[in-house]
């Protein structure tokens, strides 16, 4: 079975936690991030500087700094905040046919803003909430 590296995993987890957030304008402090969303707190830090680099996010410093979408999350999809922490895909050597393949497929996937995907984000939380 195919998997994203966790990575990938946790920083779309992180930045659906932002996206839910974005509208109250408010800085997110990585540790709140981390302990909500169940993510060692330095690797957390280290794919929030990555999303920085990559124009996803902005962040402040001090003691009312934190992290926040750099833009509407409408305008951000979940392939950029992947292709941000696991760079361009590459398809070369001799199966890169496949591999471009897959990319496409999973490029189209991923196409999703976080916008609709913590929506679908939501309703999956409150339907695991309700399962005993």
């Amino acid at each position: 079975m195919f998997r994203l590296p966790a990575g990938a995993d946790y920083s779309l987890l992180a930045m659906l936690h932002l996206a839910d957030r974005y509208a109250t304008g408010e800085l997110v402090k990585a540790a709140d991030v981390a302990a909500a969303q169940d993510i060692p707190l330095p690797f957390l830090e280290r794919l929030l500087a990555q999303l920085r680099s990559a124009g996803l996010l902005e962040s402040m410093r001090g003691p009312g700094g934190g992290h926040r979408l750099s833009r509407l999350p409408e305008s951000i999809t979940a392939y950029q905040v992947v292709e941000a922490i696991l760079g361009p895909g590459s398809n070369s050597g001799r199966l890169g046919f496949l591999w471009k393949r897959c990319e496409g497929a999973l490029g189209e996937v991923l196409s999703l803003p976080l916008s609709e995907l913590a929506n679908e984000w939501r309703r999956e939380a409150r339907v695991a909430d309700y399962q005993i």
